[in-house]
């Protein structure tokens, strides 16, 4: 196995040097660390982080935990950009990260407990928890508890926990604001109105526009069964939402996958898109470039909430004196040929 003595006989550099280049911290020269880096590639070095770990009496990984449903449904798209923005971070530090499921449940139990001793017993630096569900909240304050730095991506912005969240709120804002000054006077929003950060939203741009609200509910939503289910919820939701609002020229669906639910209905309907009802999505997922028309729709910014919520969990690491700290990740309006 390479160590770094090799590449200092390689380069013809001292040890000391060859460890600071590969480690990015104190002097060197960008001759040297060049020199260093290609060296490292060419004779396979791979950092041993268990024997850093065992000399500086610390760890250097940090344990990331995604939810998953008993039938193993939950490895959403959504939340492997998260963790891809995570890797992306610690590539630039000495921390590796590794990934971990445990099966959801409504709250904190001894089934819970058992997962969550086997990823906490190698003792990680720090934890990163997707999803703020209760259960995820009752694990982030069993591991504060044990001193373990912990940082929660949450769904809506909290001032409880240690967390980063995505501006829900402030998206969809801006997209039924963009709606507005393209001249839509009916703006419905469509989906589950479990999911308040959307509709609050929606809501207050209505609002400061003097307009009225036109929220319709997307039964069945969920308790879909599979994408192709979810796409005739938003077929179905297209008419329910002509009956009850038939002056609507525009909707800010959910999601992506409802959006394009409500474009095959609406043409279906013989509404045309954008031209007679705009509509937008929510996401950014791949599909959104797919349907017809192409959906203009509101990006969420997956791996820049990764990111943040790696640096933030590392400052928690380096300064364990470091107060609760919540921060907020804005969207942006991805704009194609929906609206």
């Amino acid at each position: 196995m390479t160590n770094l003595k090799d590449i200092a006989v390689r380069t013809g550099l001292s040890i000391n040097t060859v460890s600071r280049a590969l480690r990015g911290r104190g002097y060197v020269s960008q001759s040297a660390r060049d020199r260093v880096v290609e060296a490292a590639r060419e004779l396979g070095y791979r950092p041993n982080r268990a024997a850093r770990s065992l000399r500086c009496h610390r760890s250097y990984e940090i344990a990331v935990i995604n939810f998953i449903a008993p039938t193993g449904s939950g490895c959403d798209t959504l939340n492997m950009e998260k963790v891809i923005g995570m890797r992306h971070f610690l590539a630039r530090t000495d921390y590796e990260l590794s990934l971990h499921f445990v099966y959801y449940e409504k709250h904190f139990t001894a089934q819970t407990a058992l997962q969550i001793v086997d990823i906490i017993e190698p003792r990680p630096a720090g934890v990163v928890l997707l999803g703020d569900s209760d259960l995820s909240l009752d694990i982030y304050r069993h591991l504060v508890r044990q001193n373990l730095p912990c940082v929660v991506i949450s769904h809506m912005e909290r001032k409880d926990v240690d967390c980063v969240s995505i501006g829900r709120q402030g998206g969809v804002y801006q997209a039924v604001r963009y709606l507005i000054g393209q001249g839509r006077r009916n703006i419905c929003y469509a989906g589950t109105t479990t999911c308040r950060t959307r509709i609050d939203g929606y809501c207050q741009a209505i609002k400061e526009a003097g307009l009225r609200e036109m929220i319709v509910e997307a039964d069945g939503y969920r308790h879909f069964t599979g994408l192709e289910s979810l796409f005739e919820v938003g077929d179905q939701t297209a008419r329910k939402m002509l009956t009850l609002f038939p002056e609507a020229d525009a909707v800010q669906a959910y999601s992506d996958y409802l959006a394009a639910g409500l474009c095959a209905g609406l043409q279906k309907l013989e509404r045309r898109v954008p031209e007679d009802i705009a509509v937008v999505g929510f996401d950014n997922r791949e599909l959104a470039m797919f349907t017809n028309p192409p959906l203009t729709t509101v990006a969420q910014p997956n791996w820049q909430a990764g990111e943040a919520a790696m640096r933030l969990l590392l400052q928690k690491i380096e300064n364990k004196n470091v107060g609760v700290t919540a921060l907020t990740v804005p969207m942006e309006i991805v704009f194609r040929s929906s609206a």
